[in-house]
C-alpha cells in the first residue's frame, strides 16, 4: 500500500492534537516508547519499566504500567518520572489493569484473584500478607483470571481457566463493585482473553482456543442478564486481543500478527475474514478522530507502530522497542480515561419508548445521515434517510412491540441506540 504525505496539511489544522500522546509498553527492551501525535516524534526511553512489562493505563497525569515478571504496579508521571511501586504478592504474575472509581484493579493470572487497591495507597506498600488492610483487598475469582472491563457498576473477567499445557472450561466471572463479591459466573468458549462492551450494553468475548485444533469463538452475552445471545466461530484464527473500530465495527488482533478481522456487532456479519485480514502484522489497535494507530509488535527486533487513515492508507511507521505489546491515548490535562475520541454529533431518540412513531434528535455538525434499524436477532428490518421512524419494516408492515437497535451513520462515525416499542 503506497504511503500518503497528505497527512502534513492535516497536521496544521490538529492544534487539539498538540496535547495527545501514545505511550507504548516495550516488555522486552523494558521501557517505555512517548509518541507526540501531532508531529509524530517518538522518544523510545521515555522511562526504564520492570520486568515483563504486560498493560498499562492512566489516571490524573500517572501512567499505570503491570510488571507481571516484578509482581508490582509501576507509577510513572508524565515526565517518564518512576514515582513509586504498588506491589502484590509473590508470584502473583498480574496480568491486566482497570482503574475505577478511586481504585484499582488488577488480575493476577497465577494466584485466580482479583486485586482492588485504594488509589490513596502509600507506594512501595507489600500487599502479600494484608488482607485486613482497608486500602487493599483481594478476591480469588477463578483459574487464570486476564482481561476485565468495567460496566454498570460490575467487573467483567475472563477466566482463561489454562492449566498448563492444558485448558479448562473458560469462563466469565461477573463482580459486584459495591460489595466486591461475585455475582455469577458464565461458561464460553475455550481460553477468553479480553472484553468489550457494546452499545446494546451486550459483552463480547474474544475466546482464542488451544493454538491448534481449536480455533477462536467470540461469545456475546447480555450484560444484564447474563444469557448468551450469539456466538461467532471464526475457523481459521487464534484471535487474542478484541477493540472497537471508528467504523463502528469490531475488530479482533491476530495472535500470530496475521492481522484483523472484522465483524459488525449487531448483525454479526464478518467483514474482513480469512484471506482478507487488515493491518497484517498488527495485534493491537487504538484510534482518534483522524487515524488508526496499529501496534505490531516483534519479540527479537524492534516492533512499530504503523498510523493509518479511517480507511486504511499507512501513513507513518514509527519504529519501537523490542517487544511492544500495549499502549494507551492520553489527552494531557485531561482525566477522562478513554482512548477514544469522542463522536463528532450527538443522537437523542424520543419519545423513548414510543408507540407510532420515533425521531432522531441530530446535535452536532453532520450533514447526511443513514439510519438502520435492527431487531434484537441482529436481522435488518428497516432503513431511512430521514431522521424518523414510523415503526414499520422495509414491507410497510407494523413491527411488534419489543425491543430494536437504530444503527445511525454519517458514513464515518456510527451510532448506536436502544429503543423500545410499546403497543
Amino acid at each position: 500500500m503506497k504511503i500518503t504525505f497528505f497527512f502534513i496539511v492535516i497536521l496544521l489544522s490538529m492544534n487539539f492534537a498538540k496535547a495527545q500522546e501514545i505511550y507504548i509498553v516495550n516488555s522486552n527492551s523494558e521501557t517505555l516508547s512517548h509518541v507526540q501525535i501531532y508531529d509524530f516524534s517518538v522518544t523510545n526511553n521515555f522511562a526504564q519499566i520492570g520486568q515483563y512489562g504486560n498493560h498499562i493505563t492512566y489516571h490524573e497525569e500517572r501512567l499505570y504500567i503491570v510488571n507481571s515478571g516484578d509482581n508490582n504496579i509501576q507509577v510513572v508521571d508524565l515526565e517518564g518520572v518512576t514515582r513509586g511501586f504498588i506491589n502484590l504478592e509473590n508470584s502473583s504474575n498480574p496480568w491486566h489493569i482497570n482503574i475505577h472509581n478511586g481504585f484499582i484493579y488488577v488480575t493476577g493470572l497465577f494466584t485466580g484473584k482479583l486485586y482492588r487497591i485504594d488509589l490513596n495507597a502509600p507506594f512501595n506498600t507489600h500487599f502479600d500478607k494484608a488482607d485486613g488492610n482497608f486500602l487493599y483487598n483481594e478476591l480469588f475469582i477463578g483459574t487464570t483470571p486476564q482481561g476485565m472491563l468495567v460496566h454498570d457498576n460490575k467487573m467483567f473477567v475472563a477466566l482463561a481457566g489454562v492449566y498448563f499445557p492444558d485448558y479448562g472450561q473458560g469462563k466469565v466471572a461477573i463482580i459486584d463493585l459495591e460489595t466486591f463479591s461475585i455475582v455469577d459466573t458464565i461458561d464460553v468458549a475455550q481460553n477468553p482473553q479480553e472484553l468489550i462492551v457494546d452499545s446494546r450494553g451486550y459483552i463480547h468475548v474474544v475466546c482464542t482456543g488451544n493454538y491448534a485444533e481449536l480455533t477462536s469463538k467470540i461469545v456475546i452475552f447480555d450484560s444484564q442478564n447474563f444469557e448468551i445471545v450469539h456466538t461467532l466461530d471464526f475457523d481459521w484464527s487464534f484471535f487474542t486481543t478484541i477493540q472497537k473500530g471508528p467504523d463502528g465495527l469490531i475488530y479482533v488482533g491476530n495472535g500470530f500478527g496475521l492481522g484483523f478481522a472484522t465483524y459488525d456487532p449487531i448483525t454479526y456479519e464478518i467483514i474482513n475474514g480469512f484471506g482478507n485480514t487488515l493491518f497484517t502484522g498488527g495485534q493491537y489497535l487504538i484510534y482518534d478522530s483522524q487515524f488508526i494507530y496499529v501496534l505490531e509488535p516483534d519479540w527479537l527486533f524492534n516492533s512499530s507502530l504503523n498510523i493509518y487513515t479511517h480507511d486504511h492508507d499507512i501513513v507513518r511507521q514509527i519504529s519501537l522497542g523490542i517487544g511492544s505489546l500495549a499502549m494507551v491515548m492520553h489527552n494531557r490535562h485531561s482525566s477522562i480515561d478513554d482512548i477514544v475520541m469522542p463522536n463528532s454529533y450527538e443522537v437523542f431518540a424520543y419519545p423513548n419508548p414510543f408507540m407510532s412513531e420515533i425521531k432522531f434528535d441530530i446535535k452536532g455538525f453532520v450533514k447526511e445521515i443513514t439510519i438502520d434499524v435492527f431487531n434484537i436477532r441482529g436481522q435488518k428490518i428497516a432503513t431511512t434517510s430521514d431522521r424518523n421512524w414510523d415503526g414499520k419494516n422495509m414491507f410497510g408492515i407494523d413491527v411488534p412491540a419489543g425491543m430494536y437497535f437504530a444503527r445511525i451513520s454519517d458514513g464515518n462515525e456510527v451510532i448506536v441506540k436502544k429503543i423500545l416499542r410499546i403497543k
